[in-house]
Order: C-alpha cells, then sequence, then structure tokens
C-alpha cells in the first residue's frame, strides 16, 4: 500500500512540476510585444501626440483596457497567480511526500 501511495504522489509531484514549467514558458513567450511597443516608441518624433495616434493606442496604451500590452499584461499577472499556486501546491505536496517517509520510518522502522 505505501508503494502505490509513493507511486501517487510522486505523480503528482511531476504533473504539478509539468504544469509550473509550461505555464512559466508561456509567460516567457509573452514577451514581444513589450519590444514592439518599446521599438515603435523609440522611432517616433518629439513632436507625437498620443490623441492621434491609432496605432499606439490600440497596441501599446495600458490605459485601454483593449489595447494588445494592456490585455498582455493582464494575462501575464494572471498566469503568474496561476505559477504561485500551483507553486504552493508542489510544496505541499513534496512536504506530505516527506512526510509519508518520516511516518513510514518512525511506525515501521524501514523506508520501504
Amino acid at each position: 500500500m505505501f508503494k502505490r501511495w509513493l507511486i501517487l504522489m510522486a505523480a503528482t509531484l511531476v504533473l504539478e512540476f509539468a504544469a509550473g514549467a509550461y505555464l512559466t514558458k508561456l509567460v516567457q513567450n509573452n514577451q514581444p510585444i513589450y519590444e514592439v511597443c518599446k521599438e515603435y516608441l523609440n522611432t517616433l518624433p518629439d513632436t507625437w501626440t498620443k490623441a492621434s495616434d491609432t496605432y499606439y493606442r490600440a497596441k501599446c496604451d495600458l490605459e485601454n483596457p483593449m489595447s494588445d500590452q494592456s490585455r498582455a499584461l493582464n494575462w501575464q499577472n494572471k498566469q503568474n497567480t496561476n505559477i504561485g499556486y500551483i507553486m504552493v501546491t508542489f510544496m505541499a505536496t513534496l512536504g506530505v511526500f516527506l512526510l509519508s517517509f518520516v511516518a513510514r520510518w518512525l511506525f515501521v522502522g524501514r523506508l520501504w
């Protein structure tokens, strides 16, 4: 029975690690919108005004909740929250995994 428990806990740890790594990779791949906006803003003349620039308002304006950069930032914040939850769950599962070994050692006198 203990071996089944260890297999279940190990599989849970692997799934949690894979989910965290996948979401981290998704967040890292979302960075190009920031680079596009930074390059665009660097090419603007000194006489530029925000009100007349439809590209800026659609792509880079953080005050516009429907701009690409604003939506990307909101998505990234949600994914960072999910990554935090997964890491907390991973740590809790790892703690239960280690406590299982300690309990087995204390009650039975062996680890396997």
